[in-house]
């Protein structure tokens, strides 16, 4: 039988889910952890959001005859060498 209601449990799942190392640290351990990353977070300057603009070419699927998921694989990868280039995370929208 569960010792703590369901709610309670999904939270810890999903606290599990955005920090595994955290259930292996004391609870002191992990508030630390938790007040030193805001604190990074703030000393860190607030920073645009980028924003892109990228254009598909019609008549590379009209006229050329390229498939169009050519054409959507290689404005993805435009897109995230521009993330990448700019210090981004490189793994796609945040």
């Amino acid at each position: 039988m569960p010792t703590e209601p369901v709610g309670d449990a999904a939270a810890s799942v999903g606290a599990a889910l955005q920090n595994p190392t955290a259930q292996s640290l004391p609870l002191e351990q992990q508030q630390q952890q938790q007040q030193q990353q805001q604190q990074e977070a703030e000393q860190q300057p607030a920073q645009p959001p980028l924003v892109q603009y990228i254009i598909l070419r019609k008549d590379l699927w009209t006229a050329l005859k390229w498939p169009l998921g050519s054409i959507v694989a290689q404005a993805s990868h435009a897109e995230l060498a521009v993330r990448c280039h700019e210090g981004l995370p490189c793994r796609g929208p945040a």
